[in-house]
């Protein structure tokens, strides 16, 4: 007896399906690198914000560049290759987070400062 096609190819659709459900719950972040990701975005974007209102470009470009550079380099390279699964990445991570977001407040308070700044400028103009 013959089994019909959608049967003979169910066996088939069914080992693809679970291929790719287990490819998707491997490469799949957890919730350690999705913070470490929304804290790198938020970061970038409050950046690109702060070099919108801003005169000198190109110095706090390099300035902020280099020290984010420098922390995040540093830290990354503890967080891969020097922890020892001792509770040392843990460290390293959070580190690198708590180094992420005070330069993020700074950043984050210059823009404030510029806004207040240019909003206490025009009140004198007027």
């Amino acid at each position: 007896m013959l089994l019909p096609i959608e049967n003979g190819f169910g066996f088939i659709r069914k080992y693809f399906w679970l291929r790719l459900k287990t490819y998707e719950m491997e490469s799949r972040m957890n919730d350690d690198e999705q913070l470490l990701l929304f804290s790198f975005l938020l970061y970038w974007v409050t950046f690109i914000l702060y070099l919108t209102k801003i005169r000198e470009k190109k110095r706090a470009l390099f300035l902020h560049l280099s020290i984010h550079a420098f922390y995040s380099l540093f830290f990354l390279h503890g967080l891969f290759y020097r922890s020892q699964g001792n509770g040392t990445a843990l460290a390293w991570w959070f580190f690198l987070l708590l180094f992420l977001w005070v330069h993020w407040l700074i950043l984050l308070g210059f823009i404030v400062f510029k806004r207040l700044n240019a909003k206490k400028n025009l009140r004198k103009d007027e």
